[in-house]
């Protein structure tokens, strides 16, 4: 599912989502992490977050949002994405929206494929629900990325629209 997943081309935003869940001890993350290992050596983007339980500030969406920005400035032209970054730093302490905001901008200027993975779905603290609806509306305008979740299977129960799931 995938390879089939990975190689199809998707048009829609819940398509670009795939879904693996395990109990726990499985290998989720251990996968993760090759799937980021592969799709480095084939030379693709991507961009990785691992929420933890361990380390608060892996916990909150503002922790992915800023660790996807901050790997995505790595792609993008330097003077494109600091004028980005400078707009965000001079409003002082970024909401969650200014982050998403700026996300979109930095990702606008990538046209290349671009892969998010994020595990520990589970393990983040606030709604898996209202996190899918951010991505669902940021993959809506960016049609080269796709987001690879993992976490245990009851952090995906609201994800009816998602069809992608191992």
């Amino acid at each position: 599912m995938f390879l089939r997943w990975n190689k199809s081309p998707l048009s829609s935003a819940p398509d670009r989502i795939i879904c693996i869940y395990g109990p726990p001890g499985s290998g989720k993350s251990i996968l993760a992490s090759a799937i980021v290992d592969r799709l480095w050596t084939d030379k693709f983007s991507a961009l990785f977050f691992a929420f933890s339980s361990m380390n608060t500030n892996q916990q909150k969406p503002n922790g992915l949002i800023r660790s996807l920005l901050w790997q995505l400035v790595k792609i993008v032209i330097q003077e494109q994405n600091t004028s980005i970054l400078s707009t965000l730093m001079l409003r002082g302490q970024p909401t969650t929206s200014d982050l998403w905001i700026g996300l979109s901008e930095m990702a606008a200027l990538v046209s290349e494929p671009v892969y998010c993975i994020i595990d520990g779905m589970d393990e983040g603290l606030d709604s898996l629900s209202d996190l899918l609806q951010r991505i669902l509306a940021f993959l809506e305008a960016r049609s080269n990325f796709r987001f690879i979740l993992l976490g245990r299977q009851h952090s995906f129960h609201q994800t009816d629209s998602i069809q992608h799931k191992i």
